[in-house]
């Protein structure tokens, strides 16, 4: 989180080391995340659901309906979006001066850490859950202000993202969406702590090349073990292939976050790589 040396934060952390008797570190580290960070977290906000409510509204102005094409346009902004602020969740920590300051924090690694994920994992998720009602009532708004009439009258009410939780034939789909989600952030997360400058940027520049050597390994390896070049997976197979991706993924985003916990643990004033 990107913070500035003024009055408010120096006032803010005497306050915080005042307030030291009769109150938790957790109580007291996520006040001054509040009271430092507001105006990072405003701008949290105000992308998120802008964009959100930006792309409702063109929905909208051009008649398109609320299914599951817009359902996932809507994921890929807000996970896009999650990613660019989970990467700048170390941002403080890039000079000397920030790192200090956090390093000087009377509380635990493990607590200042944890405020940290607190404020950019699970309420970045409740922020792109409400900005995806935010941005699908607009679409509805701005269709019956233009007129527009948009497929079939189930595209005339909001869809409800997790009633695919609650439907077999959707159900995997929705669990990898979800820890697809949880680990693209988790990566991001990483990539912040590991380069606190331009940390998004050398972050997606990595992951790519990753993924592109990853997905030409996965076609060799297709390629000589299935017959006639072809790849055949019956329904059992896929669900167990589809639980064994899910369960992956879960357990490599816990890793990241226990990898990025390690390396802020270990954070020292003068700032290396390894």
């Amino acid at each position: 989180m990107e913070t500035t040396l003024n009055k408010d934060n120096i006032f803010s952390l005497s306050a915080t080391v005042d307030s030291m008797k009769g109150k938790s570190s957790l109580h007291r580290l996520f006040r001054k995340e509040i009271i430092d960070n507001r105006k990072l977290l405003m701008m949290e906000l105000a992308t998120a659901w802008g964009a959100c409510i930006l792309f409702g509204c063109l929905l909208g102005f051009y008649g398109r309906g609320g299914g599951f094409s817009e359902l996932a346009a809507f994921y890929f902004i807000i996970e896009l979006i999650a990613c660019i602020f989970g990467s700048m969740i170390f941002s403080d920590m890039k000079n000397k001066k920030g790192r200090i300051s956090t390093l000087m924090l009377p509380a635990s690694a493990a607590d200042k850490f944890f405020i940290r994920w607190l404020f950019t994992v699970p309420l970045m998720a409740v922020v792109g859950i409400i900005g995806y009602y935010l941005g699908d009532l607009s679409r509805l708004f701005i269709a019956w202000l233009s007129n527009q009439r948009v497929g079939s009258e189930a595209y005339h009410q909001v869809l409800n993202p997790f009633t695919l939780f609650f439907d077999y034939d959707t159900l995997y789909l929705a669990l990898l969406g979800t820890a697809t989600y949880f680990f693209m952030q988790s990566v991001y997360i990483l990539g912040g702590i590991v380069w606190p400058k331009l940390s998004f940027l050398k972050t997606f520049a990595l992951f790519y090349c990753l993924e592109i050597i990853f997905g030409i390994a996965s076609l060799f390896f297709i390629r000589i073990w299935s017959e006639d070049h072809l790849f055949r997976i019956s329904p059992k197979n896929e669900t167990t292939i589809l639980t064994f991706i899910l369960i992956f993924l879960v357990i490599l985003t816990l890793c990241f976050y226990w990898l990025t916990y390690r390396r802020f643990k270990n954070s020292e004033v003068i700032y290396r790589l390894f």
